[in-house]
């Protein structure tokens, strides 16, 4: 009886310290999210995340705009760089540990709208929670819209962490621009009603004269 109640105890202790344990260690998840950007403007940065924290050794990850199954032009900005390990300031979870980035589809790329990245660590894994990526997008000459943001290659394969168990879920997301010019700063607008004052004074002055 009293070895049938140990038992117990124990089994009720192995359970409770998976539960505290486990959550830590859940499957990727590719948080790509819904990001606005300025219109006509290039060089703007998208960061996206992953959560989870499952040990994982590298990633294949790819990104796309809109629908970037054809290179022929669309609405859709561009996408100008992808960088999957960043630097010191903004360290993606395989910054510390990478065997650098490899770009499969080289340079220049056909498809404008739609980047890749390969990585692997230089040993053992790291966890699947944090940055996983910087996006630079170039919205030149587009002054509005809605498009898909898809992390997936032209083909439709997504991306993928290697050693991962349990396989990688996507969030997928979209990036949009406000058709609308962006309303000043209230600041700005007082500014620029001191100016107009100051020039509508100075006129009326010189035609009193």
């Amino acid at each position: 009886m009293m070895t049938r109640y140990v038992v117990r105890a124990f089994s009720a202790a192995v359970v409770l310290v998976l539960i505290l344990v486990l959550p830590g260690l859940a499957d990727p998840v590719i948080e790509v999210g819904d990001h606005a950007i300025e219109r006509d403007q290039p060089n703007q940065e998208v960061l996206i995340y992953v959560t989870g924290g499952d040990p994982v050794a590298g990633v294949t990850f790819s990104i796309r705009t809109g629908d970037a199954l054809t290179p022929t032009p669309c609405s859709a900005p561009q996408i100008t760089a992808l960088d999957i390990l960043g630097s010191s300031t903004t360290p993606t979870i395989f910054f510390g540990n990478n065997n650098g980035q490899f770009d499969p589809d080289g340079d220049p790329d056909p498809f404008p709208r739609y980047e890749s990245r390969i990585t692997t660590t230089a040993g053992g894994t790291v966890d699947a929670d944090g940055l996983l990526a910087m996006l630079t997008l170039d919205a030149t000459g587009v002054f509005g819209g809605t498009w898909a943001l898809l992390a997936c290659d032209p083909a439709g394969v997504e991306s993928e962490f290697a050693g991962s168990g349990g396989g990688t879920t996507i969030h997928n997301g979209t990036v949009w621009i406000d058709g609308f010019p962006s309303i000043p700063e209230p600041s700005t607008l007082v500014l620029l009603l001191i100016g107009l004052c100051s020039i509508w004074w100075r006129w009326r002055a010189a035609n009193r004269n």
